[in-house]
């Protein structure tokens, strides 16, 4: 293969990638998602805290799917709006991350939520209410706001004939990008799932002995 075709032979095959693989994860993510939603929200479960975090996952992890996955699909077949406007370009990182951050922070919340409720302290405990949960969710989402406020300024749209022409207008901007979506939405969440869960076997031992 020469060096000239290798850009072409590139393309091809990440627009092919784009057109055929966001179709499955978009159905089954969907169904799966719009299930939850469904059993979340009964009677029996709608008063539950820890519930009420899951639903707002499910929720996300929706929006997640149809602002990160179908902008991939329309960009192959050349639909992707996002490529040739800026707004678009800058609103369509923005709320890809911040769902994504919002998806990792609630369920770090149900894990804490699991670890109040399962302790002996009433202090604790008074932590598994509704109004303490939609403070804690809207809390999520404002911190979110001002933590990925960075892609307004550091994406934008470039060069129309690549396959990806919505991306970071700098080097800086590559590693400030990386650096905080592996903190905020990978690194912070999981050591604080694995803490709350350790916690939480620990409190059910604890009651267990009493």
């Amino acid at each position: 293969m020469s060096n000239t075709s290798y850009p072409s032979y590139w393309t091809y095959n990440a627009s092919a990638i784009n057109r055929y693989f966001p179709i499955p994860l978009l159905i089954f993510g969907t169904f799966g998602n719009i299930l939850n939603i469904l059993i979340f929200t009964r009677k029996t479960l709608r008063k539950n805290s820890c519930v009420q975090y899951l639903l707002s996952t499910s929720i996300v992890s929706v929006l997640t799917l149809y602002i990160g996955l179908m902008s991939r699909l329309l960009n192959g077949y050349n639909l992707d709006y996002t490529s040739y406007s800026s707004t678009l370009c800058k609103i369509r990182y923005f709320m890809s991350y911040l769902c994504l951050y919002c998806t990792s922070w609630f369920i770090t919340l149900g894990c804490f939520d699991r670890f109040c409720s399962s302790s002996v302290s009433v202090f604790l405990r008074n932590f598994c209410k509704q109004k303490i949960v939609y403070r804690a969710i809207s809390t999520v989402i404002i911190l979110g706001c001002f933590i990925f406020a960075e892609t307004i300024y550091c994406f934008n749209n470039g060069n129309l004939n690549s396959v990806a022409s919505c991306y970071t207008i700098s080097v800086q901007c590559q590693i400030i990008d990386g650096l905080l979506l592996m903190i905020f939405y990978t690194t912070i969440p999981i050591v604080l799932m694995i803490t709350f869960g350790f916690l939480t076997l620990k409190n059910i031992r604890q009651s267990r002995r009493q």
